[in-house]
């Protein structure tokens, strides 16, 4: 069942619970059972310590727990059942037993037994969450909501309980909502597909189709064989009007997947992109009554650029790669004006064509490396500073962006030699320094992280954030009066996170 709490997950929470005396490492010896499928050896730990005290209900309810895993339903029931007759006031039992009920489809009993937990334990987030999950099952997404917010109030570092209340905020037609929880989701596990996926479809209901794309795109990136997903992305962009993005993504999938091209939803989206384009190529000026070319809609889209109407440019830019895919600045722009909005797989892909046919400009290179490095493609990125470089040493845009990406990659000797040369290129940037000062902490050279800092502050001495990465070199040389007043200087400056190490460290 989707989205409800595996026992093996509760299994530790429950087990600190226990009241009773057990055997010596009772709980590492039933957990490393478990995992590793021994179940014989997990049901005869457990009968060693009932042996002893039969009437033993906390044990009790771990038996069942084991045999739920091992896949006996009935007989788990039978323990929780037995345990519970004996002590009806461990409110894990109930959720155990409410969580074999949904196995078995007895959602009624499983109901009653979540009730009854919440109310001996009205603190556990687990029980709300479990709760809200049959809820969800029974399509009563406004109580499902209720428990999924009642269990975020408990646990706000949980990202499945976002997600839960965002797709029943999005069943209740409760978009915004829905975003604001899909965000969160994200936030705390960006590479959670679940969440791009159900937010891309949200944005797709209010009309935001490229937002809705990036999400789609990205889920295609964590799994590139959803057949699904890729036809919905390319659905998108035909609803956005981008009739030649569609028809490329749909050529793509029908390379991929040749296998469905008889798909009956391949073929009605091909028919509308290709038909989307000849309509196109029909369009006619409403005052001169003159066809429209590809031309025509540059020039109008550069108009609209120079008075950011990024938006209202993208249609035309649309129109004009469908008229002309040979019009170099029209991907160029488009790739541009895509990166402007954050739709950063959409600027990827123009930003490519454009460089198919010009692959020495810097500028493209230069974003496509931004948005590469947006989605975390940090390989790539560095492809494309390198091409810079390879034209311009001295770029320090280039310089600077290839070096923070190594930084990303691990690759902490590539990301040093890099911002030496941006030193030494930019004595005078404050940032350079900030940027070398971070790279020798990761090879604890922290009196050189402290000297470039210092430089970097002489620089710019308004920057809260060079205060917040020497705060930590202080710590590192356990200096701790001096990084708590830099910490202090940072919160000033409104660095997030420079509180929660002031309160932990400081106080």
């Amino acid at each position: 069942m989707k989205s409800i709490l595996c026992f093996f997950v509760f299994i530790s929470f429950s087990i600190t619970k226990l009241h009773c005396q057990t055997p010596e490492n009772f709980t590492d010896h039933l957990m490393a059972f478990v995992s590793n499928k021994n179940f014989d050896e997990a049901l005869n730990l457990i009968d060693s310590v009932l042996q002893v005290d039969p009437q033993n209900a906390d044990v009790m309810v771990f038996r069942g727990y084991v045999k739920s895993q091992a896949g006996d339903f009935k007989g788990a029931l039978i323990e929780f059942d037995r345990a519970i007759a004996i002590d009806s006031s461990i409110s894990f039992a109930f959720i155990f037993r409410a969580y074999t009920k949904q196995i078995l489809d007895d959602f009624d009993g499983a109901m009653k037994d979540y009730n009854t937990a919440a109310e001996l334990e009205p603190d556990s987030y687990l029980v709300y969450f479990n709760r809200g999950t049959l809820h969800f099952h029974n399509k009563k997404y406004e109580e499902a909501k209720m428990d999924f917010s009642l269990a975020i109030e408990r646990n706000p570092d949980d990202p499945t309980y976002y997600l839960m209340r965002g797709e029943s905020e999005m069943l209740l037609e409760e978009f915004e909502d829905a975003i604001f929880d899909f965000n969160n989701c994200l936030e705390l596990d960006p590479d959670n597909m679940e969440a791009h996926y159900f937010r891309g479809i949200t944005f797709e209901q209010l009309e935001k189709h490229y937002e809705a794309y990036e999400d789609l795109s990205t889920c295609i990136y964590l799994n590139p064989d959803h057949t699904e997903v890729a036809l919905w992305a390319a659905n998108i962009l035909i609803n956005a009007g981008d009739f030649q993005g569609g028809l490329e993504d749909l050529n793509k999938f029908k390379n991929k997947f040749p296998e469905y091209q008889e798909d009956e939803l391949y073929v009605s989206l091909l028919s509308e992109a290709k038909e989307g384009i000849l309509k196109l190529k029909e369009n006619l000026d409403k005052d001169s009554n003159v066809l429209l070319d590809a031309m025509t809609y540059l020039e109008l889209a550069v108009k609209k650029i120079g008075v950011k109407d990024d938006l209202s440019a993208l249609e035309d830019l649309n129109r004009a790669v469908a008229l002309n895919t040979e019009l170099v600045d029209a991907w160029r722009r488009r790739g541009l004006v895509k990166f402007n909005l954050g739709y950063y797989h959409g600027s990827i892909a123009d930003l490519s064509k454009s460089l198919d046919m010009q692959p020495n400009d810097v500028d493209a290179l230069i974003v496509r490396g931004y948005a590469l490095g947006f989605i975390r493609e940090y390989a790539a990125a560095v492809s494309d500073y390198s091409a810079v470089l390879s034209i311009d040493p001295t770029d320090t845009m280039a310089l600077r962006n290839r070096g923070l990406c190594k930084f990303e990659m691990e690759d902490y000797q590539g990301a040093l030699e890099d911002f030496n040369v941006l030193v030494n290129i930019s004595p005078d940037n404050a940032d350079s320094y900030r940027y070398r000062a971070m790279v020798k902490t990761n090879f604890n050279d922290n009196e050189g992280a402290l000297a470039d800092l210092n430089k970097s502050m002489a620089i710019n001495p308004d920057d809260p954030l060079i205060y917040f990465y020497r705060s930590n070199v202080f710590f590192n040389l356990q200096q701790p009066d001096k990084a708590c007043q830099d910490l202090e200087v940072a919160i000033k400056g409104r660095i997030m996170s420079a509180q929660k190490i002031y309160d932990f460290k400081c106080k």
